[in-house]
């Protein structure tokens, strides 16, 4: 069976991840391995990478934990699937339009789904002027700006 040992600094939410500092072990499975959270033992330090490709499952993972059984022996503890790496191929091929956003800097508010809610809230503050501008008729003055509290 062959493991594949990484490091990327990509985000978690990058679909293709930059990889370097490859490291290929061969080696033989002994025991049953979970496909979703593999534990994998090595004899080689492999506490300095953060991500593997395990090609017989076709699969990305993390590297969440690395632990030292005893010298010479480390075992990859924890390890998560990828799940946009495992099947970038497919997420790409993709056509897809994407109406929603998380954020509020990001949203259209000029495209009205319903999904997105403003505040419509007026405030309203009425200054009296006893003795007023001047002679000619009254004045009405309108400001318009955001209230933060």
């Amino acid at each position: 069976m062959e493991i594949r040992l990484y490091n990327t600094s990509d985000d978690r939410i990058v679909v293709n991840k930059t990889l370097t500092d490859e490291l290929i072990l061969e080696g033989t499975l002994k025991e049953s391995l979970n496909v979703l959270s593999p534990s994998v033992m090595v004899t080689v330090d492999v506490s300095e990478y953060n991500y593997m490709y395990i090609p017989e499952f076709d699969r990305y993972y993390y590297i969440n934990s690395v632990e030292v059984i005893k010298n010479g022996l480390w075992q990859i503890r924890t390890a998560e699937v990828d799940v946009l790496m495992s099947w970038k191929d497919e997420f790409l091929k993709l056509n897809a339009i994407v109406d929603k956003t998380e954020t509020l800097i990001l949203a259209d508010e000029y495209i009205n789904d319903g999904s997105f809610v403003t505040s419509s809230k007026t405030y309203n503050t009425i200054y009296n002027f006893p003795d007023g501008f001047n002679d000619e008729p009254d004045y009405i003055l309108l400001t318009a700006g955001g209230l933060f509290t």
